[in-house]
């Protein structure tokens, strides 16, 4: 996968079906993700489809990590990902 920093309409094929299955996860529309998604990397968007999917978080969590995206899209997935991990720690 890709490495380099790309805007996420850039992303390989297979990077797109992932978003969109996070998408799904998260209950919002592909789009939207992508637009946050500007940023990160096509490995970084694997990896973070990958833990929220191991994470089994509940859908109260999953909206609050929907509403962490929508409010601040330029926030990076490690970012969530460390916010939400202490809960998960909890």
């Amino acid at each position: 996968m890709n490495s380099q920093r790309t805007r996420a309409s850039k992303f390989p094929p297979e990077i797109h079906e992932i978003v969109e299955n996070t998408a799904r996860m998260l209950s919002m529309p592909s789009s939207d993700l992508t637009e946050c998604l500007t940023n990160e990397t096509a490995d970084e968007v694997a990896q973070f489809s990958q833990w929220l999917r191991r994470s089994n978080f509940s859908d109260a969590l999953l909206a609050e990590i929907r509403k962490d995206l929508i409010r601040r899209p330029n926030k990076r997935l490690c970012e969530i990902q460390a916010r939400f991990g202490v809960l998960l720690a909890a």
